[in-house]
């Protein structure tokens, strides 16, 4: 079995980050200072809030996330139990988000001898088990999530319907998703 929880970022990745940080949210108080005709703020008082903005989310929220975050994802992560047949066995497990309307629901997806299983979290506004058959799916593709990122899967049923996640390892995972509906309609 796979588990994925991890916010490792190298340190090219935090200077990024924090950069982009600090830049957007100097350029954003400027824009509102000049939108709504308040005083805006000198260059020098610009540049060092988006330096202190950009030091604190981009250095130490990621920090954080790594040192608090990872243990309680990891602690809600593993409470998620799907309910399985009889004589169905868990073979991949990775966590992922189900798209239900405009909400991303947070969890698991289970690939298991009979089925994939998402089952999302208890902290979901939606929440419950979804199961799909693999001889009821019609096709698994990639795709960008947002249109930019590439962690999105989109699944095609056989009874027309559509369903996006967000997966982490998604080249992996779809290849593994293909080989067991190939073998469900052999």
């Amino acid at each position: 079995m796979m588990k994925n929880v991890t916010f490792d970022l190298n340190l090219k990745q935090r200077l990024v980050f924090a950069i982009t940080s600090g830049v957007v949210y100097s350029f954003s108080l400027f824009l509102i200072d000049w939108m709504f005709g308040g005083d805006v703020k000198s260059t020098k008082e610009l540049v060092f809030m988006g330096v202190f903005f950009g030091g604190v989310f981009g250095v130490g929220f990621p920090f954080l996330m790594e040192r608090l975050g990872a243990p309680m994802i990891e602690k809600l992560v593993d409470s998620i139990t799907p309910a399985l047949e009889m004589e169905e066995e868990i073979a991949y497990v990775q966590a992922a988000n189900l798209f239900r309307g405009i909400e991303g629901v947070g969890g698991q997806v289970f690939l298991t001898n009979k089925r994939l299983i998402f089952k999302g979290h208890k902290f979901n506004i939606q929440s419950g088990q979804k199961n799909f058959p693999y001889e009821d799916i019609l096709r698994c593709e990639p795709r960008k999530t947002g249109g930019l990122i590439d962690n999105g899967m989109r699944l095609h049923t056989k009874s027309g319907e559509q369903h996006d996640f967000v997966i982490n390892e998604r080249d992996g995972f779809i290849a593994i998703l293909n080989k067991r509906i190939e073998e469900s309609m052999s």
